[in-house]
């Protein structure tokens, strides 16, 4: 079975929690781990990846390089 990745930064929606955002990744594959925080109302919860039900809504913002 296949299971989205997810990356810090990316924003995403659970069915119970609502909207929230990726701050960390625990873990590969089946038995990665994400923290999101869901805001002031749920706060920050660990969630296995291959239970969560989480979609990801959007990917993380990627910064351009100041260089250009």
């Amino acid at each position: 079975m296949e299971f989205q990745e997810f990356a810090k930064d990316d924003k995403v929606e659970h069915p119970t929690f609502g909207k929230g955002v990726v701050t960390a990744v625990l873990g590969e594959g089946e038995n990665a781990k994400v923290i999101v925080n869901f805001g002031k109302e749920f706060g920050e919860k660990k969630l296995v990846v291959r239970l969560a039900r989480l979609k990801k809504v959007s990917d993380r913002v990627k910064l351009e390089s100041a260089e250009s």
